[in-house]
């Protein structure tokens, strides 16, 4: 019995072994597939735009308000669209972020404004953290959250652009593109 762990220890010990020169590779090691290529090309990051970051912040202030938070939530957004500024966003794109920040702000305080058990312990660690990192001027939403997922609920299709006009006129104005043809339906 032990003679049969030792050679397995062994036989795991040389395979490590064999594995550390440059030569072999974890790929060479496994089974290859026919026609299938040698690497997987990793697709770059999405760059963070200035809309995903309003989403953040906005919903950052919206959080910590309804936690009760002591902060000033106007100078974090005058924060937010001066640091917009010294970016280099154009100022009729800074009109349109200032639009979805307060879009974003109204939606998320309306969703959690009911939720009674909103402000458990695992929220306000996150919250406390983000609105932080916020207050610090550090804008940008966390790299593991997927930007296009951001802004899902307020697309139509994921191959578009957020639609400003849609968003910010809110039912009216999609109902009006609804009856003149020019927007598709949303599901």
């Amino acid at each position: 019995m032990i003679g049969g762990r030792f050679a397995m220890v062994a036989s795991i010990a040389a395979l490590a072994a064999g594995c550390s020169s440059s030569q072999s590779t974890l790929s060479s090691l496994l089974p290859t597939v026919p026609g299938a290529t040698a690497s997987v090309p990793v697709a770059a990051p999405k760059p963070i735009t200035p809309t995903d970051r309003a989403v953040h912040v906005a919903r950052i202030s919206a959080r910590a308000q309804k936690c009760g938070y002591n902060f000033d939530a106007a100078k974090l957004k005058t924060n937010f669209l001066a640091a917009e500024t010294g970016r280099g966003t154009p100022a009729d794109e800074l009109g349109k972020i200032d639009q979805a920040y307060d879009l974003i702000n109204r939606r998320t305080v309306a969703s959690i404004a009911d939720a009674a058990d909103y402000c458990n312990e695992k929220s306000t660690e996150t919250i406390k953290r983000d609105l932080t990192s916020a207050l610090a001027g550090q804008f940008d939403p966390p790299r593991a959250v997927d930007p296009d997922a951001v802004l899902a609920d307020y697309t139509k299709k994921p191959d578009q652009k957020f639609d400003y006009e849609t968003a910010v006129g809110g039912s009216e104005v999609r109902e009006r593109k609804r009856e003149s043809g020019s927007g598709s339906s949303e599901d």
